[in-house]
């Protein structure tokens, strides 16, 4: 009859813990789940132009589902979705209303290439700018320059944007309202 000593004991007490643990880990499965690592628009962002994208980056990527929404947006917005590896970016076919809080959410259950499952819905929200104005006009010296004005508040006074020697000939906004170039 060979005895235990307390040291073996105590190894056979860890196994047994460790083992009961990783059987505990096993039934259960996975708990993390597909996640949301970044958003654009940011939470919280304001003066967001009508233009604009919204993209969605997943830590992996997710199977398309059929007939289920990817996304949802309040107000609702119509547009198509476009996948570039684990990123998800949706076009609106409009712009999206001036000065507007909107609420997108990630449902969940949309199922990820792993096998894994978004577990909890992701919710974020942004507020869109209001549309101002630019255009041409001569400043004080006779060179064209770009100014804005926010239409809103037609007595206000127009900001100069630029202050170039010989003026500005040409200019065009970029598609979300974000860059001029002149």
């Amino acid at each position: 009859a060979s005895r235990f000593t307390p040291f073996d004991r105590i190894v056979m007490l860890i196994l047994m813990v460790l083992g009961i643990l990783t059987v505990g880990l096993a039934l259960r499965g996975d708990q993390v789940g597909v996640r949301v690592i970044n958003v654009s628009p940011p939470d919280g962002a304001t003066d967001i132009p009508s233009q604009t994208a919204i993209r969605i980056q997943f830590d992996q990527e997710l199977l398309l589902p059929d007939g289920r929404r990817l996304l949802n947006a309040e107000p609702g917005v119509s547009g198509t979705a476009q996948w570039n590896g684990a990123t998800l970016t949706f076009n609106p076919l409009e712009p999206l209303r001036p000065d507007t809080l909107y609420t997108i959410t990630v449902p969940a259950g949309l199922a990820g290439k792993n096998g894994q499952t978004v577990r909890h819905s992701y919710q974020w929200q942004f507020r869109t700018g209001h549309p101002q104005v630019v255009y041409m006009a001569p400043d004080s010296h006779g060179q064209y320059q770009l100014y804005v004005v926010d239409p809103r508040q037609p007595d206000s006074l127009a900001r100069q944007l630029t202050e170039e020697q010989h003026g500005v000939w040409d200019y065009a906004p970029t598609a979300d309202g974000k860059l001029i170039a002149y």
